[in-house]
């Protein structure tokens, strides 16, 4: 699984259909926010010219993840298409 989209590098290049992979999922422990305990993920993001193209760049992001929801992955994948930078990405 993977994101495709045409963007904006921080370097200012445009990069057209770069392939958007997600290369690290960590879930640390319980973290307490307020009284509650909650769990978020951190994710590693690879942005490439394509399937096989070596890395061009990284973005990092976290978010809560739900213990009892979906696969992580695709929890992953989701968050990534909520981000300003990845709205608009299509699943390959």
């Amino acid at each position: 699984m993977a994101l495709q989209k045409t963007l904006i590098l921080n370097n200012g290049v445009s990069l057209s259909d770069a392939y958007i992979k997600i290369i690290s999922l960590e879930i640390p422990a319980n973290v307490e926010i307020g009284g509650e305990k909650k769990r978020f993920a951190l994710i590693k993001t690879s942005i490439q010219s394509d399937a096989n193209g070596s890395l061009i760049e990284m973005h990092s992001s976290d978010f809560q993840i739900d213990m009892n929801g979906k696969n992580f992955i695709q929890q992953a994948y989701e968050h990534l298409k909520s981000i300003d930078k990845f709205k608009g990405s299509t699943d390959v």
